[in-house]
């Protein structure tokens, strides 16, 4: 346990590609026997009209977080946050926290309803009350550093994690998640509703995404 505050101002994450171990052959057996070969052919051939990629070879997962930091209440979903695009959206969790003298705590009544659009088309994917994804989630057996006066064990409150394959239209999607591939920042917006807002209070996001591979499967 640390008892002391460590503030991060800037990081750098360095990741080096290597060689997949296995032959071709071997990586593309396995491939099969686990469905991917069939979930790369809906991909290839735009199945149910989403954007085709014929020369798709498989698939990345990648994680992108982003930072929001409030002045305000929000009213109507009216704060707004551009979506992480440029592949299939799988799962997206949001987790508000509350500034104190310590460390932040999570926040139940600060972002109170959540909704994703796509406004170029007019339509809402989903949205809702995270009061009503928190009641989903599965009880805690400790508490939080802000739960000891409001409950005792209770969900984690402040913390909305939405899983974007069960919103999704077509087949490849629901397996893959919500598909961007193609379109520029901007056409997917989370809008969110905040009851209320203190100095120092902030939203994380995180993003988990699939991005298509088009090159080789080995060196071998």
């Amino acid at each position: 346990m640390v008892d002391d505050t460590v503030t991060l101002t800037s990081g750098v994450l360095t990741i080096t590609a290597h060689r997949v171990l296995g032959t071709t052959a071997d990586i593309m057996q396995e491939m099969m026997l686990q469905g991917v070969t069939d979930i790369l052919g809906l991909v290839q051939s735009g199945a149910e009209g989403v954007l085709p990629n014929p020369n798709a070879t498989g698939f990345i997962p990648s994680w992108i977080g982003q930072v929001q930091s409030p002045i305000a209440t929000a009213a109507d979903f009216s704060l707004e946050l551009d979506a992480q695009l440029g592949g299939f959206l799988k799962r997206v969790t949001f987790l508000a926290q509350d500034a104190t003298a310590t460390r932040p705590a999570r926040a139940e009544d600060e972002l109170t309803a959540l909704r994703l659009s796509i406004p170029e088309r007019g339509i809402v994917v989903f949205q809702g009350s995270t009061e009503v994804k928190t009641g989903m989630l599965p009880m805690m057996p400790q508490l939080g550093v802000d739960d000891v006066v409001a409950y005792g064990g209770a969900s984690a409150k402040g913390f909305y994690p939405y899983d974007l394959r069960t919103y999704s239209p077509t087949t490849l999607e629901r397996i893959m998640g919500y598909d961007t591939r193609g379109r520029q920042t901007g056409y997917a917006k989370w809008q969110q509703t905040l009851d209320t807002n203190a100095s120092g209070d902030d939203i994380l996001v995180l993003t988990e995404r699939s991005l298509v591979y088009q090159g080789r499967l080995s060196n071998s």
